[in-house]
Parts: structure tokens; C-alpha cells; sequence
């Protein structure tokens, strides 16, 4: 019976030992998917995040035929101020009990649409160029609302 025991827990132990070492290799073999590249309370904000931004600005200008007036020199720095800027209004907008209903961001989702002369498919194909979808420009919309309040 010890002989059994001993067999048993070498079993055990080398189960446990490759179970390690095959956490350990990926553990190894793991990359860095994105990064934080401001903390603001307890919200962070990701360099993904951030070049995101960078991207919508760069293609704004790029819209309307003003790439070369783009102001370049600490670009990245600016966008990301505002970014914290921006989390900062929200949640003091959100500790003073603001909120935005729904019915407003339709109603600005409207506006929009009838400021650029287009339809729900325009706006779901322009948001799929940004690869944004409907629910997070909606967000970008709340929190444009709220940061005016």
C-alpha cells in the first residue's frame, strides 16, 4: 500500500510540476496587447484608447481638406490632456447626480444626421470607416452632453 502511495503522490507532484512549467511558457510567450497611459481616479486611459482619438482628429481634418493645417507638435500630448480633461468633467458631471437621458442623445443623433444631410445606413457605414459602432458613438455623445452640462 505505501508503494501505491508513493507512485501516487510522484503522479501528483510531476501533474503539478508540468501543470507550472505549461503556465510558465505562456506566461513566457505572452505580448503586451495595449497599454495604460493615464489612470484618471479610478478610469484608465489606453494608448489603443488614445491613438484611437489621434485617428478620428486626423481624419477630421483629413474630411474637410485640411490635413496640412493639422497642428502636429505635441499632438499625441494635447489629445491625451484632453482625454483626462474630459474623464474628469464626467465624473464630477456623474457626483453631482447629472445624467443624460436617452431621448437627448437621439435627439442630437438626429441633428447630426440632418446637419450632414444623411440617413441611419450613411451613419452606420461612416461609423464603420471609424470602426466605431452605433453604441459607442452614442456613448461619445452622452458624455459630449454631459461635459456641456
Amino acid at each position: 500500500m505505501s508503494l501505491r502511495k508513493s507512485i501516487n503522490q510522484k503522479l501528483v507532484t510531476s501533474l503539478i510540476c508540468l501543470l507550472l512549467l505549461g503556465g510558465l511558457s505562456s506566461a513566457v510567450m505572452a505580448r503586451v496587447l495595449d497599454r495604460v497611459v493615464a489612470k484618471v481616479n479610478d478610469e484608465i486611459i489606453t494608448l489603443s484608447g488614445l491613438e484611437e482619438r489621434l485617428n478620428a482628429e486626423v481624419n477630421r481634418y483629413r474630411q474637410a481638406g485640411m490635413l496640412d493645417k493639422l497642428p502636429t507638435d505635441g499632438l499625441k500630448e494635447k489629445m491625451l490632456d484632453r482625454m483626462v480633461d474630459e474623464k474628469l468633467q464626467i465624473q464630477d458631471g456623474k457626483k453631482l447626480g447629472m445624467s443624460v437621458k436617452e431621448e437627448q442623445i437621439l435627439k442630437a443623433l438626429d441633428d447630426i444626421k440632418k446637419t450632414n444631410s444623411i440617413d441611419d445606413r450613411q451613419l452606420e457605414e461612416m461609423l464603420q470607416k471609424e470602426s466605431t459602432s452605433i453604441e459607442q458613438y452614442k456613448e461619445t455623445i452622452r458624455n459630449q452632453i454631459l461635459v456641456s452640462k
